[in-house]
């Protein structure tokens, strides 16, 4: 069973936000175009609104493929920011960090962590969410919604990374790796209170916790798949000065 990690689902916003004298002015970046195709167009192939878009909803039709995976695809404009999930382009720059991003509706959805927007609210409760996917997911802590079943046994969940972490309980993958003598672990979670133990630091206690996090830079790539070379492993990761 192929388990698709749950991404936040992107705002229909796209381009370069950058403050200026307190304000955010929202610019395109200068982009590589070898199809010498304009980036409003390919939006407006994303838009599902569109007549033609909608058409090949309802149709399933796929014409657009991918040159490197085979990948289909119903909308160019989509086929394009698949592309740069092989090639690692991202165009899409924020102002006010160093990071970048392959659509800018993901740079839309970032720049709130900026400012604080929470432009999605609850209309139960009212809590507000940066993002659409994320008011999606927490409506489902009111309706008991668990639309993402196991196939292996009788268990639901309500986001579909908590389903993928399931899964490993039933596969045995272990794909967090620790960077200091490389054990390995289902989840990032259990990862991060194993790494503890070489600092020899013991659970809740929040100076220690402070310190795990100012080094987390020595561990910003654990993830699926990946192991640190056992040349790169340093001996004990220690607590900073």
């Amino acid at each position: 069973m192929n388990v698709t990690k749950e991404e936040p689902e992107p705002d229909k916003e796209q381009l370069i936000v950058k403050q200026e004298a307190g304000t955010f002015k929202v610019t395109p970046l200068d982009l590589k175009d070898d199809t010498n195709e304009p980036e409003e167009k390919m939006n407006q192939l994303v838009n599902a609104d569109s007549p033609e878009g909608e058409k090949q909803t309802h149709t399933g039709e796929k014409p657009f493929s991918c040159p490197t995976c085979a990948k289909d695809f119903s909308r160019k404009g989509n086929l394009l920011i698949h592309i740069r999930t092989h090639t690692g382009e991202k165009p899409y720059a924020c102002g006010m960090c160093d990071k970048s991003f392959s659509t800018g509706s993901y740079l839309a959805c970032h720049v709130r962590m900026h400012t604080g927007e929470k432009p999605f609210s609850c209309p139960t409760c009212a809590k507000g969410f940066s993002t659409k996917s994320q008011l999606i997911i927490h409506i489902r802590t009111h309706t008991g919604e668990k639309p993402y079943a196991c196939e292996m046994c009788d268990k639901s969940f309500s986001v579909g990374s908590h389903l993928a972490s399931h899964m490993r309980t039933h596969t045995g993958e272990k794909p967090f790796s620790c960077p200091t003598c490389a054990k390995g672990f289902s989840r990032k979670g259990h990862l991060v209170i194993h790494i503890r133990t070489h600092m020899g630091l013991k659970p809740y206690n929040s100076l220690h916790l402070s310190a795990l996090q100012s080094l987390s830079h020595l561990f910003p790539s654990v993830s699926y798949g990946h192991r640190v070379p056992s040349s790169l492993i340093p001996p004990r990761i220690g607590l900073p000065n």
